[in-house]
């Protein structure tokens, strides 16, 4: 399959390239002269024609959707391309219903991006919603001890962004038009239980949050991936936190 990846950022670079088999974009000119690079900027037309000199069979959009007036302009370019439109969302755009973010979970009504996105979903785009992206360089007890987090009582959902990377795949691949998708590694954790392992292992000093109840904490639960097959490489967080702190103090 021949994939343009549009907005080749994080998750590009997990996602598994063979030779001319994949189109990466990128809105800086000098990376769009490397190999297998082309630039491309969403609001200048004039850089799309990479994209269709590659006549792809798949597309990717990894850059968020803004609802500007060209991207409809967009969205009929790349649909003319090929049927196989895929664009990652966040699972921050779903309404929790009875605190639970899943497949059938509708957009919020304000949310600029998740309209946008809905227009694309209408024309037959397939939206993928991913929960926290981590990973080699987004270590999460980074963000313990960069003091981002104010409540370990808070839930937190996550994907590796190599899950993220394969899930991007094996929908272009089992593309089916207008879906809405989730995607995460399906066991939300409090922050807390994050902290007790950490500080367990050595990793980190306990940064005594406060630990309060969070009504508005959500759980993200995929359903239709897993169903058709999906599996992560992934699934422990834990796991891969000893893989992040071992590779950040080598």
């Amino acid at each position: 399959m021949r994939i343009a990846f549009l907005g080749c950022g994080y998750t590009g670079q997990f996602f598994s390239f063979s030779g001319d088999e994949t189109l990466r974009t990128s809105r800086s000119a000098t990376r769009a002269h490397q190999p297998g690079w082309a630039q491309f900027d969403s609001t200048q037309p004039d850089t799309w024609l990479a994209v269709r000199s590659f006549a792809p069979d798949g597309v990717l959009v990894a850059f968020p959707l803004s609802g500007a007036s060209e991207e409809t302009s967009l969205a009929n370019f790349l649909l003319t391309l090929s049927p196989r439109l895929v664009c990652l969302g966040t699972t921050g755009a779903l309404v929790a219903q009875t605190g639970v973010v899943d497949d059938r979970s509708s957009i919020l009504p304000d949310n600029p991006r998740a309209l946008a996105e809905e227009r694309w979903r209408e024309r037959g785009a397939t939206i993928l919603h991913a929960a926290g992206i981590y990973g080699p360089g987004r270590n999460p007890l980074n963000w313990l001890r960069r003091r981002r987090i104010a409540n370990a009582g808070k839930l937190v959902n996550l994907v590796h962004g190599e899950d993220l990377a394969r899930g991007c795949r094996f929908v272009l691949e089992h593309f089916s038009p207008g879906e809405r998708l989730v995607i995460s590694d399906g066991r939300p954790r409090r922050w807390r239980e994050i902290i007790d392992f950490a500080v367990q292992r050595g990793y980190l000093a306990d940064p005594q949050l406060p630990d309060r109840p969070d009504p508005g904490s959500k759980r993200v639960v995929p359903r239709l991936l897993p169903q058709r097959g999906f599996t992560l490489a992934h699934p422990d967080l834990f796991v891969e936190l000893d893989i992040l702190e071992g590779q950040e103090r080598s």
